[in-house]
């Protein structure tokens, strides 16, 4: 269901939180993709036919989605502004090892007054429902670029001085 412009909300708590918050750079996160290509290169080299290409295709897989991620992160943390969502869609799937899988659509209103609307990656963590808000962070100089913080891999916000 599309938003319109009367559906958005605007919570003052989650409006607080989204404009309290610092970010830090994880760099465990960093170190497992890293750790990932490493062991990729280390099979291709000890190893002689098809693993040699299995690791170097899984190697070179995970190395171009880890800079691929840490490099539109890097771009939005360049110059961003953080906003409060209205989720329009929630989707929950169920995971191979019995968790789930959630992700949102979402709108938000910029200080041009357009509304934009956007899609989290998909995250282990419990979205909001529809109808709900939810923070995100968006491009100062183009707000159609934007993400949820709870889909930030690299990065964690830490929310403070919400009074």
């Amino acid at each position: 269901m599309p938003l319109i412009r009367e559906q958005l909300k605007s919570d003052p708590v989650m409006a607080r939180l989204a404009t309290h918050s610092t970010v830090d750079f994880r760099p465990i996160v960093a170190s497992g993709f890293i750790a990932a290509v490493i062991l990729a290169v280390f099979i291709a080299i000890f190893a002689h036919g098809i693993p040699v290409l299995v690791a170097a295709a899984v190697g070179i897989y995970v190395a171009a989605i880890g800079v691929y991620r840490l490099r539109n992160e890097r771009r939005l943390l360049s110059d961003y502004s953080t906003a409060v969502a209205t989720v329009s869609q929630r989707t929950k799937t169920e995971g191979p090892e019995g968790g789930f899988s959630y992700s949102v659509r979402y709108g938000f209103l910029a200080p041009d007054g357009k509304l934009y609307l956007g899609e989290s990656g998909s995250t282990e963590k419990e979205l909001p429902l529809e109808g709900e808000t939810i923070p995100i962070l968006y491009r100062r100089t183009d707000p159609s670029q934007n993400m949820t913080l709870a889909t930030f891999v690299f990065h964690r916000f830490t929310y403070t001085g919400t009074e």
